[in-house]
């Protein structure tokens, strides 16, 4: 019955095609394993441009290599260029993308809407949007089909039902497994604002890894927890789902993991895809994930595609590896730990106690006062007390060596092909050799006839059968021959040799992109006269704002909006932060928060926020072009940034652009769908509560929420550069924002008489 419905499913799946598992690689030893252990393509970063600047990554000649390694097996590799470009960069990036592109890359996978938008318009070769554009709606992906991205990567965030409407708008990868930001990816500037280590540019110091404080109007709601350290994600026994969704491209996160986890990871996912499209009784993917636990854990959760659970979400008591319950202390003294196990230690391995989060490795095990490789279930070692440890807790295992050791010694994959071959009297020996996209034939010596000991058909084949270290396997051979003939075994060798080169070399022909010219041709817009913009959240604020010489303001409430639109020509809709943009607006003037709401610009008048991350003359052009009035730089750009932006779209299209800097405000830190109040404070009092995080050193950031539940948590105090206004002025700034979010009407007034 089983087979029937097998052989059944089997037909159906071959009319589907299969989605592809795409793995990580920090390293040419992870790339590897990933290869080995069954990726179909990998993602790596070079030297240039990546977002993991603190990783090993690749340099050019490594990429090359990798390039070409990867696709002798059948293999993609998608090069990773998704971090913010400034100005006096745009050269230096147009020079490697055209290095990436000399060197066959599949695909480049890109964050920076101008230079995106530039190499699709350059080259043919195919661009990936970063989950880091802030790829979490329908809007979001019809931005980038008109913009002819090839795929977009989703935001974490993502739930199965938009997975499947998204996937039949545009390629779709969808991240299975690894390592969560609480912030939508893209939006984080925690890191950049209060660590000077920008997330954007790939230099992210884990702010969300570090310990907070909860409060509620000045109530200590939870002290120091890991607030916003979430749990890993794990979609194993969810993967099916993740495939039926219409999703292309099923993604693996871990570009700073071990050789060995990565390519224990891409094995797990390739046999659990395999027995989706080949079915097979079920088998539990416990095992699977006590190894991935050994490997790393925070502890593993399904994110948000099926539905999401605050109180499960997080991994609040650590934001490092926990590990694998292994044993107790029993009793310490200066000199010795007592462990009582209940699973093997290794000399060599690795562990930390739970309590202390200290941890050592165990380069010497005592077993009844001797010296001893491996400490057994059921036993009491000894370990040498370096750190000092006095409490009874519990002990896990955070290195496992033995797994590791197992783990390195990989299985490489091997390549099916067929073989033709022909020995003919007086005429060169030829083989032909087969893979399913690729076809071969070599010409080797001269066949001579026999005299003494003609050449047998099986010792034809012996000879070319043996591929050796090459990545082939021989699954059918047919030699066709005349009789007593005669060829040396070293001719037929060297001929085999020559057929396998010759095959590596059709294989690892590099991909051939077309190149055009490409600039952005468009009148550029008149430059505004210099504008005061000015956020508020409430009608207090709104009314004080009022009374001031201000150019524009910014409300985020749309009821209020409206209330004053025909009193107020200068109010503008801030729209929410996290929309669906799926409102049609006709004549209204807005503010868009992502690129979902470029769509906006043809019916009404709009501005940009900060959030769209401009941080070169490329992308303000390109918002521009999309009839975008004015545009709000990155808070992540310095006045000497600013200036070179400025100055090269003045000389590139006569005019300044129509900018805004944020001159005063606290900044926009995170937004999470994940709600930090959520069990601790009754559902809809955060509206009228006073909440905040603090961090160890006592500074306080405030937590806002929305309608739904969302949480925005925003710098611990405002940036203030009003008075260098008039030094943007003469840079090229003609828009200068202030933004409004915890300032008493009185503090308003204050400030805006000081302008």
């Amino acid at each position: 019955m089983f087979e029937n419905k097998r052989l059944l499913y089997n037909n159906i799946m071959k009319k589907i095609k299969k989605i592809e598992l795409l793995s990580p690689a920090g390293s040419f030893d992870a790339l590897k394993q990933a290869i080995h252990n069954g990726a179909d393509a990998v993602y790596l970063g070079g030297s240039y441009f990546g977002a993991r600047a603190y990783a090993h990554n690749f340099d050019n000649d490594e990429l090359t290599k990798a390039i070409e390694y990867a696709h002798l097996y059948g293999v993609k590799i998608y090069i990773t260029v998704n971090t913010l470009i400034f100005e006096d960069e745009i050269s230096e990036f147009k020079k490697y993308i055209g290095f990436l592109v000399s060197i066959g890359a599949d695909a480049l996978i890109m964050q920076d809407i101008g230079m995106a938008n530039w190499v699709i318009n350059t080259y043919d070769i195919p661009v990936h949007s970063s989950t880091q554009m802030h790829n979490y709606s329908v809007s979001n992906i019809e931005y980038l089909r008109s913009c002819r991205f090839q795929r977009a990567v989703l935001a974490r965030e993502t739930e199965q039902k938009d997975i499947r409407q998204i996937s039949q708008l545009i390629e779709t990868e969808v991240f299975a497994h690894g390592a969560l930001c609480i912030c939508y990816s893209g939006q984080c500037l925690f890191s950049a604002v209060e660590h000077n280590r920008s997330g954007n540019r790939g230099r992210c110091a884990q702010a969300c890894r570090m310990k907070y404080s909860l409060y509620s109007d000045n109530k200590l709601i939870i002290k120091d927890k890991f607030l916003l350290s979430p749990k890993d994600l794990a979609l194993l026994e969810d993967t099916d789902k993740i495939i039926s969704s219409g999703a292309a491209s099923i993604k693996i996160e871990g570009r700073m993991k071990s050789p060995e986890y990565v390519g224990y990871i891409t094995k797990t996912y390739r046999d659990i895809i395999d027995k989706y499209y080949n079915p097979t009784p079920n088998i539990s993917t416990k095992n699977r994930k006590d190894t991935l636990m050994r490997l790393f854990n925070r502890g593993f959760t399904k994110g948000y595609a099926f539905g999401h659970n605050n109180q499960t979400l997080m991994s609040s008591e650590r934001p490092n590896h926990a590990g694998v319950y292994i044993g107790d202390i029993v009793s310490a003294n200066k000199e010795f730990i007592s462990i009582y196990l209940n699973k093997p230690l290794h000399q060599g391995d690795g562990i930390k106690f739970d309590k202390s989060d200290k941890g050592l490795v165990c380069n010497k095990i005592y077993y009844k006062g001797k010296l001893v490789n491996k400490g057994y279930p059921g036993h009491t070692i000894q370990l040498e007390n370096k750190l000092n440890i006095r409490d009874k807790d519990r002990v896990m295992l955070t290195k496992d060596t033995s797994l590791l050791k197992t783990l390195s010694n990989y299985k490489e994959k091997k390549i099916s092909i067929s073989a033709k071959a022909e020995f003919r009297i007086n005429q060169p020996a030829v083989i032909t050799l087969s893979d399913k996209q690729h076809s071969i034939s070599c010409k080797g010596s001269i066949v001579a006839r026999s005299i003494n000991a003609p050449l047998s058909k099986d010792s034809i084949e012996e000879s070319l059968l043996k591929t050796g270290d090459s990545p082939y396997s021989i699954e059918k051979i047919d030699i066709l021959m005349d009789k007593n003939i005669f060829l040396s075994k070293s001719n037929i060798n060297q001929l085999r040799r020559n057929a396998v080169n010759m095959l590596n070399s059709e294989r690892t022909k590099i991909n051939r992109y077309i190149k055009k010219d490409y600039r952005i041709n468009f009148i550029a817009p008149l430059p505004f006269s210099n504008s005061i913009c000015c956020t508020v959240v409430n009608e207090n604020q709104l009314r004080i704002v009022a009374n001031h010489k201000v150019n524009r303001i910014y409300i985020n409430d749309y009821n209020i909006y409206k209330k004053y639109k025909s009193k107020l020509k200068n109010i503008y809709y801030m729209i929410a932060n996290l929309s669906e943009n799926i409102t049609d607006y006709t004549g209204e003037k807005l503010v868009i928060r992502d690129t979902g709401g470029i769509r906006y610009a043809k019916n009404n008048e709009v501005c940009a926020d900060y959030l769209l991350n401009i941080t070169n003359s490329s992308s303000l052009a390109h918002l521009h072009l999309h009839n975008l009035e004015s545009i709000c730089l990155s808070v992540e750009l310095d006045e000497p940034k600013i200036k070179s932006l400025t100055q090269n779209y003045k000389e590139e299209y006569g005019f300044f652009p129509n900018t805004e800097v944020l001159v005063y405000g606290r900044i926009q830190l995170m937004a999470t769908k994940h709600c930090a109040l959520d069990g601790h404070i009754a559902c809809g009092k955060c509206k009228t509560s006073d909440n905040y995080i603090e961090d160890m050193h006592g500074h306080h950031f405030p937590l806002l929420t929305d309608i739904k539940c969302n949480n925005y948590i925003y710098s611990k105090e405002p940036v203030n550069i009003i008075h260098k206004i008039d030094k943007l002025k003469s840079i090229g700034i003609n828009g200068f924002r202030l933004d409004f979010i915890d300032e008493t009407p009185e503090e308003i007034h204050s400030i805006l008489e000081n302008i």
